[in-house]
């Protein structure tokens, strides 16, 4: 298939898809359920679908849901690098990165204070896959690490210093300098960066949403 769900040939003898995402074109807009929908009717001993992204809910149509055929995802694949862009932004911010640049731009050579990570304090609101990794090279750096789970019987967990049930997270981003989103989108979760949330965060802090635009209320867009 192509980027746009396009493709020739005959799907009678085809077994498993495999769906990833090459650009930005290759949205559920243009792929999505009707896409898939042709597809299913066309390919009648497709028993696997696999995508690459970790979020499926743009595939979870009737026909497949409630067919045989086994759907997996790439959930946690893409931990290191998301984790990597997160630490980076918040470097962007406690280093004032772009306010260097502006003024490098300007050729102009002034002081701009800035601040050390060591001591700094993250709020990492779904403690899964990629959370977890979120945390790992946020504790390298000496910051103090808290964060949100849904089942928080298992105990402590690795380079997290405190871990909170999701039903306390007004309390948890309250002691943050950062705030990362990690959640998946559920019925749960939809909305549940909300006015509360930010109300209750320190002025100085900033939110990084890794997930789907409908965790924050409103919806964020773009």
């Amino acid at each position: 298939l192509t980027a746009e769900g396009q493709y020739s040939g005959s799907l009678e003898n085809v077994e498993v898809m495999y769906k990833f995402y090459p650009s930005h074109g290759f949205t559920r807009v243009v792929y999505g359920a009707e896409v898939l929908r042709q597809i299913l009717r066309e390919a009648p001993r497709m028993r696997w679908i696999h995508s690459g992204k970790a979020g499926v809910e743009d595939l979870l149509i009737p026909e497949l849901v409630e067919s045989d055929i086994v759907l997996t995802n790439g959930a946690g694949a893409p931990k290191r690098p998301i984790a990597e862009t997160v630490l980076g932004f918040i470097l962007m911010d406690v280093k004032r990165s772009i306010a260097h640049l502006d003024l490098q731009r300007e050729g102009k050579w002034q002081h701009v204070p800035h601040r050390e990570l060591s001591g700094l304090t993250v709020a990492i609101l779904g403690l899964g896959n990629i959370g977890l990794e979120i945390a790992r090279v946020c504790h390298l750096m000496d910051m103090r690490v808290i964060g949100t789970k849904r089942n928080v019987t298992g105990g402590a967990l690795p380079n997290v210093d405190e871990v909170f049930a999701s039903s306390r997270q007004i309390e948890c981003v309250a002691q943050a300098d950062f705030v990362v989103v990690a959640s998946a989108l559920t019925p749960e979760t939809r909305g549940m960066v909300n006015a509360a949330i930010f109300e209750a965060m320190q002025r100085h802090a900033r939110v990084n949403n890794l997930g789907r635009g409908a965790l924050l209320h409103p919806p964020a867009t773009g």
